[in-house]
């Protein structure tokens, strides 16, 4: 696979442009990986050989929908499909990790574990939908048929967590993303051994998280 430049947004003004017309900041997202990584940094080696992948997806999905339930988001999910959506603007945004091209612009990247009937008809819907007439579509309740489902993708790498918000449009026999439609490119989450402070937005029952990674 080969890069299109053309569907990327990396520049800080743009991702943050985009990302407020989707009705996102930066902050949650790389706050949700954040917090996921934190967990993930907990386990030790008498844990269950998956909890290191499963943990860190758990709680970066439980993040993110603790930090935007403040600014309308809400949980989804239907038929076992772990959503956070948009009621008003009919988004919807999936976790999951991705392999070595995540959050970069030269390559194109894939989810790492092979995805199911849920992120294919996901996919679907997001090749039906008429990006000219989005804000058109009724959003009287959340709506997976009328909804475009984001992914966002996130790599532990040696010295940094490269994250990316992204929307998928092909995926192979195989379970795995090939193309997608736009990619906005997060900051990375540096690793280097300095602690972490999470600001989420204020709201209810949700607090600062201030730790040092292991």
């Amino acid at each position: 696979m080969t890069a299109d430049a053309n569907n990327v947004v990396v520049e800080p003004f743009d991702v943050n442009q985009r990302l407020e017309s989707l009705g996102l900041n930066e902050a949650f997202l790389r706050n949700a990986v954040t917090q996921g990584y934190l967990v993930r940094t907990r386990l030790t080696e008498n844990h269950p050989q998956n909890s290191w992948g499963y943990c860190m997806w758990a709680e970066t999905v439980a993040s993110l929908r603790d930090q935007l339930r403040v600014v309308g988001w809400e949980k989804s999910n239907e038929g076992s499909y772990e959503l956070t959506v948009n009621l008003d603007r009919n988004v919807a945004i999936a976790v999951a990790t991705g392999d070595e091209g995540t959050g970069s612009i030269h390559a194109v990247p894939s989810n790492k574990c092979p995805k199911g009937s849920n992120t294919i008809e996901a996919i679907n819907v997001n090749n039906r939908i008429d990006d000219m007439f989005a804000d058109l579509i009724p959003a009287v309740s959340f709506d997976k048929y009328a909804s475009a489902t984001w992914i966002l993708l996130y790599h532990i790498a040696t010295e940094e967590v490269r994250c990316e918000l992204s929307l998928p449009w092909e995926i192979g026999i195989d379970g795995k993303i090939r193309g997608w439609k736009e990619r906005i490119i997060l900051r990375s989450i540096p690793l280097d051994g300095e602690p972490i402070e999470i600001h989420p937005p204020q709201g209810p029952d949700i607090d600062i998280a201030i730790k040092r990674r292991a």
